[in-house]
C-alpha cells in the first residue's frame, strides 16, 4: 500500500469512527480498524491534532479529485470549476458535518490553519481555467491569489455550516453570488485589452515604447504567447 493509500485509509477510519462515537480513535484503534501498522500510525498522525489535519485534507482532496474527474472539466469556465469543487466540497463536508462542526478550526487562524491550507493547495490548478486571460494567468494562479480565495471559500464553508435556512437556501445564494464574483475578478479582460491597446499604439508609431531596450522586446510581434492575441 502507497503512502496516500495509508494516509488515505487512516483518514477514511478516523472519520467513520467520529461518525459513530463522536470523537476520534485512538493509534491502537486506528491500527485495529485499518490493518495499518502502529509505527505507520505514529508516522502519519502521531497526535491528534495531526489526525485532525489528516481527515481535514483528506476531505479536500477528495473533493478536488472529483471535480477533475467531471467530464470535459477542462474546458470548464473559471466559476464553473469553483462551483465544481466547492458544492462537491460540501457534499463531502455533509456527509461529515458533526466532525467538521467540532474541529473547523477558528477564522482567526487564517492561513495556518490545515483545513484552509489544504484549499489554497488545491486551488491552484482549479484557477488555470480557460478563460483566465494570458496576462492574468500569473496573478490567478499564483500562491498569493490562491491563499486569498481559499480564505473566502473557508468563510462561505463557515455561513453555509451555520445556516438554518431550509436547504441552506440563503447561504448556497451566498455561494453562488460570491463566487461569480472571484472568477469575474479574475477573468477581467481590462487589463488584457489594455496590453493590446499598447501593442497597437507601438505597431501603427503612436507610441515610441518599442525603441526602449528589453521593453521593446516585449512588444514585438512574436510576443504573441505573452499577450494571448
Amino acid at each position: 500500500m502507497r503512502d496516500h493509500e495509508k494516509t488515505s485509509a487512516l483518514a477514511v477510519a478516523a472519520l467513520d469512527e467520529y461518525a459513530r462515537t463522536g470523537s476520534l480513535p485512538e493509534p491502537d484503534r486506528i491500527v485495529e480498524l485499518t490493518g495499518l501498522g502502529r509505527d505507520e500510525v505514529d508516522r502519519i498522525a502521531p497526535d491528534e491534532p495531526r489526525l485532525r489535519a489528516v481527515c481535514q485534507r483528506y476531505m479536500v482532496e477528495v473533493a478536488a479529485r472529483q471535480a477533475a474527474g467531471v467530464p470535459e472539466y477542462d474546458r470548464f469556465t473559471l466559476q464553473e470549476r469553483l462551483g465544481t469543487f466547492v458544492f462537491i466540497l460540501l457534499d463531502v463536508i455533509e456527509r461529515h458535518e458533526s466532525f467538521v462542526r467540532q474541529t473547523l478550526p477558528s477564522p482567526l487562524t487564517g492561513p495556518l490553519n490545515p483545513f484552509e491550507g489544504s484549499v489554497r493547495r488545491v486551488l491552484r490548478p482549479i484557477l488555470d481555467a480557460v478563460d483566465v486571460p494570458s496576462v492574468n494567468r500569473f496573478g490567478v494562479t499564483s500562491a498569493p491569489s490562491a491563499a486569498v480565495a481559499a480564505n473566502g471559500i473557508v468563510w462561505l464553508i463557515r455561513a453555509w455550516i451555520r445556516d438554518d435556512s431550509e436547504e441552506k437556501q440563503r447561504s448556497t445564494a451566498l455561494i453562488d453570488r460570491s463566487l461569480s464574483l472571484m472568477a469575474a475578478s479574475m477573468t477581467n479582460p481590462v487589463p488584457q485589452r489594455g496590453i493590446e491597446l499598447l501593442r497597437y499604439g507601438v505597431e501603427a508609431g503612436y507610441l515610441p515604447l518599442d525603441r526602449i531596450p528589453v521593453v521593446g522586446d516585449w512588444f514585438r510581434p512574436d510576443q504573441d504567447d505573452v499577450t494571448g492575441k
